[in-house]
């Protein structure tokens, strides 16, 4: 969380190259995105995914509270996202 608010670029090179190409909003999502917060997180290591769910403050938008899922692909030894829902 903490690379997707403090250096966006960063956390889009953690996604796959086709999620990349499915992510074009990417960056202009997580540049003004302040104040993430995990409130929950769990892993399923058989489905190569892991759920969360955060809070965020968006300038102009107010503060909102997300679940998300992603989807991991092992790639070279690390883990890359390869989704979400």
């Amino acid at each position: 969380m903490a690379t997707a608010d403090e250096d966006p670029a960063a956390g889009f090179r953690m996604l796959t190259p086709a999620y990349q190409e499915k992510s074009p909003g990417y960056i202009g999502f997580w540049g003004p995105l302040r104040s993430p917060k995990i409130l929950e997180v769990a892993g399923d290591p058989a489905t190569m995914t892991v759920t969360y769910t955060y809070s965020y403050v968006f300038p102009g938008k107010g503060k909102a509270t997300e679940r998300v899922t992603l989807e991991l692909e092992q790639a070279d030894g690390h883990l890359l996202i390869d989704g979400a829902r």
